[in-house]
């Protein structure tokens, strides 16, 4: 048959031909093979770059912590992961995985191009977070255990590299659906941890525990490695067209097979039902976390690990695989429908898009706030009443360690902040790994708004805390009403970021400028010069002079010599008050209030005064 697909050759090579038949040289045409492989690796670095951003900036935190902080493993195997489900699972998820195997090229070269891009992309990520940690090692003072566990955060980093690296191949061709693939990936390496720390419950020796976890993590690696290969080399350019494989329908929202069809309107409920089946996958591996953390409560209960062991490592971060689940849900919400196809056709229901958004932005919050903070809070507070303590909530001897209490309030309070964050990423894409993207990229521009109010308060000339206090609601309701114009009116392209940046700009606009009217009460300039003049009361030559004693006893001396005594309470700073009553006067009232005697001392003079002065502001 002879080949049609032939293309007229351009002005341009037209020319170099010529020229080259005139001096004797016979031209040499490109190979098919180089303009393939060129175009092949372009896309795979397009591919990989937004997540590979986001791996990049998770790397950079560790440059601002202590270089033993585990929970700088946790962020960046959240971006590794992410990483290596784009290889294959962007491919699937836009439909173009059969039109590459369709290619008229070997699948070896494409499977060898596909890891030469990804292993150099982990790879100058392992450089950058290499880089921060030795600034991190530097700009900190480590003694004897701070460099162990610096050491052993070093190979639990590389050990994470290993696993996901393959772990994102095998589970992304396994399955091909990014959901799925993203929690065998996760779960998978944190079930083979768990086991071996099972397994080496009687040994005290980290040595041996880690030489254990890199023997496992290798072989896993090796193995999904090898099995990745042999499912690329056997995938079809088609899907499976042997059975439908979804989940079970919960009895909840089942309807029997005998039942009269009736029509009876349940807008709500039937949105609430979609919403739930939407995030199954979430849910199912919020299951599996459920089930491995209170494996690991059981074993704490009944073993008594080496302190400061490998062993009691382990077991003590499992609950931060909960904090994973709130950016999961909150990506989920609106993009997986956009994937699926789904989206256009619900905005078409005879229900009005607010009541859709509600409904779908409180269950996302209120599932990724609970699965991802109060759950594993719960579990551990139901671990410490059972004798199961975990050793990262016990506070040392001198008190320095964080209260248990505060420490779920300001993990309830991230995770339902990373839910929001995911939430308004997920109404900016069209896949899942779009929308983490997204969401990352929106908490380093929230967060840098937040800073930004701090650092610049000096050129705005307002010297408080008043900046943040706006800045924390109005990015929040920029946030959720830029979600609600994304969900209902998505157009892909200028027009879509057009619309939020203006938005974000608009929020920093309204926070400057109020910030700055408030604190230097402009509405002043609008009253009254001065009220009418009365008596003189004071005089400047002789003002009075207030002194405060340990921030509650507040003396002012009058030009007469008198000293006037009073006593300010801040209820918000009350230790008598119970932790809730505590936070609710911070939150509602923090100002301090009058609750002295008020009245003049007799007999009283100045030296007993102390040269401290109020300054709650």
């Amino acid at each position: 048959m002879r080949n049609t697909s032939r293309s007229t050759p351009g002005i341009s090579n037209t020319r170099c031909n010529f020229d080259a038949l005139r001096l004797g040289l016979r031209p040499q045409p490109r190979s098919f093979a180089a303009l393939f492989m060129n175009a092949l690796v372009k896309k795979e670095i397009r591919l990989l770059l937004p997540s590979w951003i986001v791996a990049m900036l998770l790397a950079l935190v560790q440059a601002i912590t202590r270089p033993y902080d585990f929970y700088v493993a946790c962020l960046l195997f959240f971006g590794l992961t992410i990483m290596a489900l784009t290889t294959i699972g962007r491919e699937t998820s836009l439909n173009t995985f059969s039109l590459l195997l369709a290619q008229p090229a070997e699948r070896l070269r494409i499977w060898q191009t596909k890891l030469s891009v990804l292993a150099v992309a982990f790879l100058t990520v392992f450089a950058v977070w290499l880089a921060a940690f030795g600034i991190a090692l530097k700009n900190s003072t480590v003694d004897a255990s701070g460099q162990e566990d610096s050491y052993n955060l070093f190979i639990t980093i590389c050990l994470i590299a290993t696993a996901t690296f393959t772990g994102g191949l095998w589970t992304t061709l396994l399955l091909r659906q990014i959901a799925g693939a993203f929690w065998l990936t996760l779960l998978v390496p944190a079930v083979l941890s768990g086991v071996s720390s099972v397994l080496l419950v009687e040994f005290e020796s980290k040595s041996l525990v880690i030489a254990v976890l890199s023997v496992v993590f290798a072989v896993y690696s090796v193995a999904g490695f090898l099995f990745a290969r042999r499912l690329f080399f056997r995938a079809q350019d088609v899907g499976w067209s042997g059975g439908v494989i979804s989940l079970p329908e919960w009895k909840i929202f089942a309807r029997s097979e005998n039942a009269v069809s009736t029509r009876n309107r349940k807008p709500v409920f039937a949105l609430l039902k979609k919403e739930f089946q939407l995030q199954q996958v979430s849910l199912f591996g919020a299951a599996g976390i459920l089930v491995l953390h209170l494996g690991v409560i059981f074993l704490r209960k009944y073993h008594h690990f080496a302190k400061d062991s490998a062993g009691e490592v382990l077991p003590a971060i499992i609950w931060m695989l909960w904090l994973i689940l709130a950016p999961v849900i909150g990506s989920m919400a609106v993009a997986e429908e956009r994937r699926l196809g789904v989206m256009e056709g619900q905005l078409c229901l005879p229900v009005s898009r607010r009541v859709q958004f509600a409904i779908k932005g409180f269950l996302t919050l209120f599932l990724g706030t609970f699965l991802g903070g109060v759950m594993p809070m719960l579990l551990e507070y139901l671990a410490t009443s059972l004798g199961a303590q975990n050793p990262m909530f016990i506070k040392p001897a001198d008190n320095s360690g964080i209260d248990f209490f505060w420490l779920s309030f300001w993990v309830v309070l991230a995770e339902s902040w990373l839910t929001l964050l995911g939430f308004y990423g997920s109404t900016l894409s069209r896949s899942f790994l779009q929308a983490v993207g997204f969401g990352i990229a929106a908490f380093f521009i929230s967060f840098a708004l937040l800073i930004g109010q701090t650092i610049f308060q000096g050129f705005m000339y307002v010297y408080s805390f008043l900046p943040i206090v706006i800045a924390i609601p109005t990015i929040i309701v920029t946030l959720l009403w830029l979600a609600y114009l994304n969900f209902k009116n998505f157009r892909d392209g200028w027009p879509l970021w057009r619309r939020n940046l203006l938005g974000f700009a608009g929020a920093v606009v309204f926070i400057v400028v109020t910030s700055i009217a408030l604190y230097n009460r402009v509405w002043e300039n609008f009253e009254p010069a001065e009220p009418p003049h009365g008596a003189a009361k004071f005089s400047l030559a002789n003002p009075p002079i207030l002194r405060a004693d340990a921030y509650n006893n507040l003396l002012v001396r009058l030009p007469d010599g008198r000293v006037w005594f009073d006593y300010l309470n801040n209820g918000g700073y009350d230790s008598d008050a119970s932790r809730i009553k505590w936070l609710w006067r911070l939150s509602v009232d923090p100002l301090p209030k009058s609750a002295g005697v008020q009245q003049f001392v007799d007999g009283s003079n100045w030296l007993s005064a102390t040269v401290r002065r109020v300054d709650f502001l």
